[in-house]
């Protein structure tokens, strides 16, 4: 059966850009979607424990977006702003962390400042790479960035 010219004439085609914008609308949504997507983060919240010690030496961690995490064994907030942050203090000695995301890892950076005391410093730097496998469990690569040692890894594991 034919159809009329101007029943043709009316029908749009999902791939085309029309001028009353209504395909614009459609790309500019896709796209804020999936620009948020790519820029979410692995949710790390959950209970713990290190495979070093028993199943009832447990810790938690509470997850807040993108910005930080709070561990209740330490009672202390990280952000993940890209800044170092000091985590403590001993003698001559500072400890900063650094934390971000880098895609769905969560990069920490743990630096060692310590005073010599003729105004001259010695910093010691260790980077953790820290995911998620398919358990759930966190996975650490532990590395220097100067190459001292061989990557390491560790396991710890989520409370089931």
């Amino acid at each position: 059966m034919l159809t009329s010219n101007k029943k043709a004439k009316n029908k749009r085609h999902p791939l085309l850009i029309y001028k009353d914008g209504t395909i614009k609308t459609f790309i500019i949504s896709c796209t804020f979607f999936f620009s948020f997507v790519s820029f979410g983060c692995t949710d790390f919240s959950g209970k713990y424990y290190n495979t070093d010690n028993d199943e009832n030496d447990t810790f938690k961690m509470f997850q807040s977006g993108c910005e930080s995490i709070v561990f209740d064994a330490f009672a202390t907030k990280f952000n993940f702003d890209g800044k170092d942050q000091l985590f403590f203090e001993m003698g001559d000695s500072k400890v900063y962390l650094n934390n971000r995301f880098d895609s769905d890892k969560w990069i920490l950076q743990s630096k060692t400042v310590t005073s010599l005391g003729n105004g001259s410093f010695e910093y010691d730097i260790i980077v953790t790479e820290r995911s998620l496998n398919s358990d759930s469990d966190i996975v650490d690569i532990i590395s220097y960035p100067d190459g001292r040692s061989e990557p390491r890894k560790v396991i710890t594991r989520r409370v089931r």
